[in-house]
């Protein structure tokens, strides 16, 4: 029986991404996003019948960059109820893309197929996306 696994890792809020480098933890994020490519392309050195993938979606773009809300009785953040939890349009979105169903895409920024072959040029991306991205603009910008 050949079964695929698609591993990915989720979208979250720029706001998140922006957390972990002011916190310093942003180099270590990504050594973790290497270390799990490596962990899913040594496995596919197995002996195994299935195809192992990864994805991740956690990127700067439109669909991760919505303003943040102003006010007491503001709540959301576009596609995510809050900083770390995507709602389901997005949730379907992410789940089309990993099945292949990505005819209507408008946005080639959100998520990649991560690989040892791209895995430093994605992280690259990433990075530099998110040096563009300053707090104060999210109310007004969309990357």
């Amino acid at each position: 029986n050949r079964v695929s696994l698609v591993l990915f890792i989720p979208p979250q809020h720029v706001t998140w991404l922006l957390f972990l480098r002011g916190a310093g933890l942003y180099d270590a994020y990504e050594d973790w996003k290497r270390k799990l490519v490596e962990v899913v392309e040594t496995s596919k050195a197995g002996e195994g019948d299935g195809d192992v993938s990864i994805f991740d979606f956690n990127v700067v773009s439109a669909e991760t960059t919505a303003a943040i809300p102003k006010g007491p009785n503001s709540f959301g953040m576009g596609n995510f109820s809050d900083a770390l939890h995507p709602r389901p349009a997005l949730g379907r979105e992410v789940v089309a893309m990993m099945i292949g169903n990505i005819s209507d895409r408008v946005n080639s920024n959100f998520g990649a197929r991560v690989t040892q072959r791209n895995i430093e040029q994605h992280l690259r991306l990433v990075r530099s996306n998110l040096t563009s991205v300053v707090i104060e603009d999210l109310a007004t910008q969309h990357f």
